[in-house]
């Protein structure tokens, strides 16, 4: 009995068919196999008994899985690649992944159409309320053949009680604005609305043959219709609608009657 019972003692471990093994962190096939094994080459006859789905990719299982761990009698396919500690990831024969349908492109949105520039009545340079309307000194006949040139703007002689509810600021846009462009504008009155139209004017200087010295004279350079106002206190957008020069900023506004 002695003599059986040491037998049993020196002879190898063997693995029964089928053992079971739960992966856990740090696991490979190559460490499993040299565990149960005691030879790490051995990670061949556990991937050949746990085929796909089970192991999809001899290099990569994760904790949790449940690997049947066959008997270290079992056969063994033709010999793989080495599945090491410092294997790469590439060198073990993978399956190809399935192309992936790339979504359609969303079509380009159409560009915007320019905003349409309404017909009013025909901008006069020289109508404003209360306003006297006098000729240019700077004004003069245009000499035969020199086309292209025009004229000054008439001046205006502003009544004293005159008042600008507003000016033409600096727009991120442009520095000068003409029919169609859009301006900014900072409006101080109350019961601004959309589409409200106003007056641009500027100053001019005197001359000589100003009667009054102390009066304020003035250009009609255009007019302004609102469209929009912006999230600044007293800031709005505006179209310019009719302009007999460009719109500025520093031009004064001016509801129009």
């Amino acid at each position: 009995m002695k003599i059986l019972l040491l037998a049993l003692l020196l002879a190898p471990a063997v693995v029964r068919a089928e053992s079971r093994h739960t992966v856990v962190p740090g696991d490979t096939l190559w460490d499993l196999a040299g565990r149960y094994y005691e030879d790490n080459f051995g990670w061949r006859r556990i991937a050949d008994a746990n085929p796909a789905p089970s192991v999809k990719d001899p290099h990569w299982i994760y904790p949790g899985q449940i690997i049947v761990i066959p008997d270290a009698a079992a056969p063994v396919s033709e010999p793989g690649p080495a599945l090491g500690p410092d294997t790469e990831a590439q060198d073990i024969p993978r399956e190809a992944p399935e192309p992936k349908e790339e979504p359609a492109a969303a079509p380009e949105p159409a560009p915007e159409p320019p905003a349409p520039v309404e017909k009013g009545p025909p901008f006069d340079p020289s109508a404003s309320a209360g306003a006297i309307a006098l000729p240019d000194a700077l004004s003069m006949e245009i000499p035969s053949g020199q086309t292209g040139q025009t004229p000054a703007l008439r001046r205006l002689l502003m009544p004293a009680s005159w008042k600008e509810d507003g000016k033409v600021l600096e727009s991120p846009e442009r520095l000068q604005a003409s029919q169609g462009d859009h301006v900014l504008l900072l409006i101080e009155r109350s019961g601004v609305a959309k589409r409200q139209r106003y007056g641009v004017y500027r100053r001019t200087s005197r001359t000589e043959a100003d009667t009054d010295p102390k009066g304020l004279y003035m250009q009609k350079i255009g007019i302004v219709e609102v469209s929009r106002k912006l999230a600044d206190k007293d800031r709005y957008r505006a179209l310019v609608v009719g302009a007999g020069d460009t719109v500025q900023p520093g031009d004064l506004l001016k509801l129009e009657e």
